[in-house]
């Protein structure tokens, strides 16, 4: 077990890799005295030019970012971009995701308040912009940062990513602590899992199991209650998509609440139906594909136009949707 930290949290994981250290430092606990030992890795000082991602973004909340408590230690922080977790406890704040960085001022305020104090882990579900563009103000030597190897790689630009745009602002803060398959902490007294998936969004998708509070965020696997976008240039699957979704459906029983990527705080309930929308639309598709089906035709027939009403009230409205699913299950 690689341990991060003193008599308090740790870090462990059968595929932990790190980067070359450069230097170590001490930062201290609010109110305790063991130090956390944080590692300053070689990214933390390099200045890379890196794409923030040419993903679409719904404002789900237009009033600003709202605080619910889920379950146990966690919180959601409701807002414009992806869902934010927060738990917190004796080790100190742990944050997943940090919205847009457009709204920087009032999402900052907002994750400062669930907080509580500094916050010291920070996990990125995936790369797009509405999960990390506010990264900067709390890895800047504050919070460690901690994602899949794929979301380091497509933040600092150190692979060519497809669709890439070239204006895009170089991150100061990119992920320190990645890993390839699984990871787990022990932190602010429960068990938490980092779960690599996929492809299905992204490559670079993670899931946060909370086993103590029996809470799960599952970042852009899920939308709850619309259709997803599902990033094939950012190496992203709709087949894998439904995969993932199917097996989480299985795993995931009526005791664990779910915050997803997008939408409300949920349940199994609502994954059901949210995988059996995605298996219909899948199937539909492919069928229209398999007899030879040009997309105009494909359209023109609304294959997907009775999920419309409810499932396309976001930016993936039917047409688009289908449109992502014609240019995968076509290719």
């Amino acid at each position: 077990m690689t341990d991060v930290g003193g008599n308090g949290g740790r870090i462990s994981g059968p595929q932990f890799r790190v980067p070359p250290l450069v230097s170590i430092m001490k930062f201290h606990r609010a109110r305790r005295t063991p130090a956390l030992i944080l590692v300053c890795l070689t990214g933390l000082c390099a200045a890379s030019f890196a794409s923030r991602g040419t993903v679409p973004v719904q404002d789900d909340d237009p009033e600003g970012p709202k605080l619910h408590d889920v379950a146990g230690a966690v919180k959601w922080i409701e807002g414009k971009g992806g869902n934010i977790a927060v738990q917190t406890g004796q080790d100190g704040p742990l944050v997943i995701d940090t919205q847009l960085a457009r709204d920087r001022e009032v999402v900052v305020a907002a994750i400062q308040a669930a907080s509580g104090g500094p916050v010291r882990l920070l996990i990125n579900t995936h790369w797009h912009a509405d999960h990390t563009g506010n990264n900067e103000p709390f890895g800047d030597k504050q919070a460690l940062i901690v994602s899949h190897a794929n979301v380091r790689a497509r933040l600092s630009g150190s692979e060519r990513i497809e669709g890439r745009r070239a204006d895009d602002t170089p991150p100061s803060a990119l992920p320190d602590i990645v890993f390839e398959d699984a990871l787990t902490l022990h932190w602010n007294g429960e068990r938490i899992e980092l779960e690599h998936v996929g492809p299905a969004h992204t490559d670079g998708d993670s899931i946060v199991w909370f086993h103590g509070s029996k809470v799960v965020h599952l970042g852009d696997l899920f939308f709850a209650g619309k259709f997803p976008f599902i990033d094939l240039a950012s190496g992203g699957s709709v087949r894998g998509m439904l995969t993932e979704v199917s097996d989480l459906a299985e795993r995931i029983d009526g005791t664990w609440t779910i915050i997803p990527g997008h939408g409300p705080v949920c349940g199994r309930a609502e994954l059901i139906e949210y995988r059996d929308m995605l298996a219909t639309s899948i199937e539909r598709v492919a069928a229209a594909v398999e007899a030879g089906k040009d997309f105009e035709t494909l359209f023109g027939e609304s294959p997907l136009n009775d999920f419309g009403a409810s499932w396309g009230a976001g930016y993936m409205d039917p047409e688009r949707f289908l449109k992502v699913l014609y240019q995968d299950l076509n290719r």
